[in-house]
């Protein structure tokens, strides 16, 4: 049997429902999931709340980072010392029992979700044997992509060279700091910041609205012209529309007739 392990993830609905549904907000998480349901027999998700845990658990939400700082950003809501302790035994008995009756377990984690069990896997030599951990992009866009494409070309036989293709570092366009702006939240601006200090900031700032890092960065890439009504172009803010369900439009075709005239 072989068996993937993801982290959870900062984008989770504000409602109790299975562990799939919870993440189901991030983009890269629904990648992902996709892969594992083609390329793995099961998989898990280590989440920094409750431990290893199934897709089909049904889970109460949180907001509980595991580190204090990501990047450059502090984290407000990062995990106290003792209980990351007792999260990480939790976690270390869960792989001990789970090691002992599958085949292969593969990390597509980041780091810091992998180092704390380095030294339990140099202590069980046997384990080495079933382990595998698979390199992550630090860009979202990009990993989400990756795993898009693995799911296309795995044909059954090829995890290799699937397993190779996310993991390759592929340089992309650097990202700039901009001005960003909204219409309701910040109708003069925020920044500059990177798509990643955008997030953080409506996280601090509007808790309660949905924001995604990955379609912001398409956003300061020039790749989309908005997300969840956010812009680096103030020409945009006129002929943007929110409907009932709070999701955000550009009228492009007023925008155009506008600015034809």
């Amino acid at each position: 049997m072989r068996i993937a392990i993801t982290n959870c993830k900062s984008m989770k609905q504000n409602y109790k429902c299975s562990v799939d549904e919870m993440y189901s907000k991030s983009y890269v998480y629904r990648a992902q999931k996709d892969f594992f349901k083609v390329a793995y027999d099961r998989y898990l998700i280590f989440s920094s709340m409750y431990g290893l845990i199934p897709p089909t658990k049904i889970i109460e939400p949180y907001n509980l980072a595991l580190e204090s700082k990501i990047g450059r950003v502090n984290v407000k809501n990062s995990i106290s010392k003792e209980n990351k302790k007792l999260l990480f035994s939790k976690v270390e008995k869960q792989l001990i029992e789970l090691f002992e009756i599958v085949d292969e377990v593969h990390f597509h984690t980041s780091h810091i979700y992998y180092a704390p069990f380095e030294k339990m896997f140099k202590k069980y030599p046997k384990f080495n044997i079933k382990l595998k951990k698979i390199g992550q992009q630090k860009n979202p866009p990009i990993s989400q992509k990756k795993y898009e494409d693995a799911t296309s070309l795995y044909n059954g036989n090829n995890l290799r060279e699937c397993l190779n293709h996310i993991s390759t570092i592929n340089k992309g366009i650097p990202e700039e700091a901009n001005i960003w702006y909204h219409n309701i939240l910040s109708p003069k601006g925020i920044g500059p910041f990177k798509a990643h200090q955008v997030r953080k900031w409506v996280q601090d700032n509007h808790p309660q609205e949905k924001i995604d890092e990955g379609s912001l960065h398409k956003v300061s890439l020039s790749k989309i012209e908005q997300t969840y009504g956010w812009v680096i172009d103030k020409k945009y803010l006129p002929y943007l529309v929110q409907y009932p369900n709070k999701s955000w439009r550009l009228n492009k075709k007023h925008m155009q007739k506008h600015l034809a005239s």
